[in-house]
Protein backbone atom coordinates (compact mmCIF):
# COMPACT_ATOMS: atom_id res chain seq x y z
CA UNK A 1 0.00 0.00 0.00
CA UNK A 2 2.54 2.60 1.32
CA UNK A 3 5.14 1.79 -1.97
CA UNK A 4 2.21 2.39 -4.29
CA UNK A 5 1.36 5.76 -2.87
CA UNK A 6 4.99 6.31 -2.73
CA UNK A 7 5.55 5.09 -6.40
CA UNK A 8 2.49 7.36 -7.49
CA UNK A 9 3.97 10.44 -5.68
CA UNK A 10 7.22 10.13 -7.24
CA UNK A 11 5.85 9.74 -10.87
CA UNK A 12 3.26 12.58 -10.51
CA UNK A 13 6.60 14.85 -9.09
CA UNK A 14 8.73 13.74 -11.91
CA UNK A 15 6.44 14.25 -14.82
CA UNK A 16 5.84 17.82 -13.02
CA UNK A 17 9.50 18.22 -13.37
CA UNK A 18 9.53 17.10 -16.83
CA UNK A 19 6.98 19.54 -17.71
CA UNK A 20 8.60 22.65 -16.27
CA UNK A 21 11.78 21.39 -18.09
CA UNK A 22 10.07 21.29 -21.31
CA UNK A 23 8.24 24.42 -21.41
CA UNK A 24 9.85 27.27 -23.72
CA UNK A 25 10.79 29.74 -20.75
CA UNK A 26 12.30 32.20 -22.69
CA UNK A 27 13.28 35.62 -21.33
CA UNK A 28 13.44 37.13 -17.59
CA UNK A 29 10.27 37.98 -16.16
CA UNK A 30 7.90 37.23 -19.33
CA UNK A 31 9.24 39.44 -21.36
CA UNK A 32 8.77 37.66 -24.53
CA UNK A 33 7.14 39.97 -26.73
CA UNK A 34 9.06 42.80 -28.14
CA UNK A 35 9.22 46.19 -27.29
CA UNK A 36 11.15 49.28 -27.69
CA UNK A 37 13.53 50.85 -26.38
CA UNK A 38 13.90 54.90 -25.14
CA UNK A 39 16.13 55.43 -28.27
CA UNK A 40 13.55 53.58 -30.58
CA UNK A 41 15.08 50.16 -30.96
CA UNK A 42 13.20 47.45 -31.22
CA UNK A 43 14.09 44.67 -28.55
CA UNK A 44 13.07 41.06 -27.14
CA UNK A 45 14.45 39.06 -24.57
CA UNK A 46 14.54 35.93 -26.16
CA UNK A 47 17.54 33.16 -25.98
CA UNK A 48 18.13 33.52 -29.37
CA UNK A 49 19.39 37.53 -28.42
CA UNK A 50 23.70 37.57 -28.09
CA UNK A 51 23.60 40.50 -25.71
CA UNK A 52 21.59 40.10 -22.47
CA UNK A 53 19.35 43.15 -20.95
CA UNK A 54 20.76 43.87 -17.54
Amino acid sequence: MELGLLFAISILSLAAIYGLLVRNLEGTKGLTRPYRTKNGKLRTALKTRERHII
